[in-house]
């Protein structure tokens, strides 16, 4: 991996495994996390998309720490009509 400035120079991707929620210590229902070993978010990431293997996206990170952060991802559930719509609202998309 190239970086520049501490930025990578190719858009990054990475397999992750989706974990229960007790184990994350989450008590939302609009939230789920997600984590696989030596994978982690980092600064700029937040906002990024989580896909299952069809393709479609499911979640939103919505945690990105300013140094690489070692526990699970967070990621807001797109299954919410209102999430959505929020995101709709916001990009037309």
């Amino acid at each position: 991996m190239t970086e520049v400035n501490g930025k990578p120079a190719k858009l990054q991707c990475a397999h992750m495994t989706r974990q229960l929620q007790a184990s994350c210590g989450l008590t939302t229902q609009y939230k789920f996390c997600a984590q696989s070993p030596g994978v982690h978010e980092c600064c700029g990431d937040s906002g990024g998309g989580l896909e299952y293997n069809d393709g479609k996206l499911y979640g939103v990170l919505s945690s990105g720490e300013l140094i690489v952060f070692s526990g699970p991802a967070f990621f807001m559930e797109l299954c919410y009509q209102e999430h959505r719509d929020w995101i709709h609202n916001l990009t037309s998309l």
